[in-house]
């Protein structure tokens, strides 16, 4: 994540004085999920898929190949021979790892926020003006007009309800001074 920087990060930021305190050290899980097969069987795979002969029918063989087809036909075949020769497809690992944590403002929370405030806003204006319409249409005694109308600003009131609550579970975390 973006969050996570290294003493290159903080060497080319303003801010890195230690004063400002602005890094926090943070322990986490990395895991990490691997083939069983070496390197050595990894080249024993590829050299016989490199050998193999194909049929004639639409096949390609694995010269003729795309660089990425290549790679999906030797992960499959890798998958295969993990399979029968260690009896595992995958081994998983999970390690301790700490890294440094910039306590900066990232601005892509606090952009999210203001945009969705923004369009909170902007429904609250169709609401607005569709009520109006509603108003009007309802005097003038066009009935299909004031349906349609009133259609719209439930609609545009539901939207600005809906965004006024999301808002309110994230406006107070993010927009803390020293928040995340």
């Amino acid at each position: 994540p973006s969050s996570m920087v290294d003493r290159s990060d903080c060497a080319a930021c303003d801010f890195n004085q230690d004063s400002n305190q602005c890094k926090r050290d943070m322990e986490w899980k990395w895991r990490g999920d691997y083939t069983p097969a070496t390197k050595s069987d990894y080249v024993g795979v590829k050299t016989q898929l490199m050998y193999e002969n194909k049929p004639k029918n639409d096949e390609k063989s694995f010269t003729e190949m795309t660089t990425t087809e290549q790679e999906a036909a030797v992960k499959v075949r890798l998958k295969m021979y993990a399979q029968k020769v260690y009896r595992k497809t995958k081994l998983t690992e999970t390690t301790m790892r700490e890294n440094t944590v910039c306590m900066r403002e990232n601005p892509f929370y606090v952009d999210t926020v203001r945009a969705f405030r923004d369009r909170r806003y902007d429904f609250k204006k169709l609401t607005k003006k569709w009520s109006k319409e509603k108003k009007r249409a309802e005097k003038s005694n066009e009935l299909v007009t004031a349906k349609q109308a009133a259609d719209k600003e439930i609609l545009f009131d539901s939207l600005q309800l809906a965004h006024k609550c999301i808002l309110n579970s994230f406006y107070g975390y993010v927009m803390r001074k020293g928040a995340r």
